[in-house]
């Protein structure tokens, strides 16, 4: 009976061993998995903290860019205002050039009035000299 006991002892000994050592190999797999688990997650944080930093560094330029936009659209109006200036000046000038030629043709036809009247007069006046050194 002691055998038996004993034997049965031995066998549960013997199964109790087999336990610890799959517990044991359970706990290393099981080590090696968070060990693996935490690994990663350092790499995701890392690699969610570069992808932060280069969100922010796009962020920054887009800033960057708008101001830049903003800038460039201020130049635009700006140049459309002096643009519009400078056809109204143009269109005045041609105003005051039209105005003149006009003018200019107008007293050129007075002097070729003029100019006709005196040879007249002085043709007159010869004729008038001819009539007088005749008489």
């Amino acid at each position: 009976e002691l055998e038996i006991a004993l034997d049965h002892a031995n066998k549960a000994n013997n199964e109790a061993q087999k336990a610890i050592k799959r517990y044991q190999a359970q706990e290393r797999e099981a080590e090696s998995a968070v060990s693996e688990a935490s690994k990663q997650r350092q790499e995701m944080t890392e690699k969610a903290s570069l992808v932060e930093r280069r969100a922010n560094a796009l962020a920054g330029e887009m800033e960057e860019a708008r101001a830049l936009l903003d800038s460039a659209e201020r130049g635009k109006k700006q140049t459309e205002a002096e643009l519009q200036e400078s056809r109204n000046a143009v269109n005045e000038m041609t105003s005051i050039n039209t105005r003149a030629a006009a003018e200019k043709r107008g007293l050129e036809g007075n002097v070729h009035t003029m100019q006709a009247e005196i040879d007249d007069m002085l043709h007159q006046a010869k004729n008038s000299e001819e009539k007088a050194k005749k008489a």
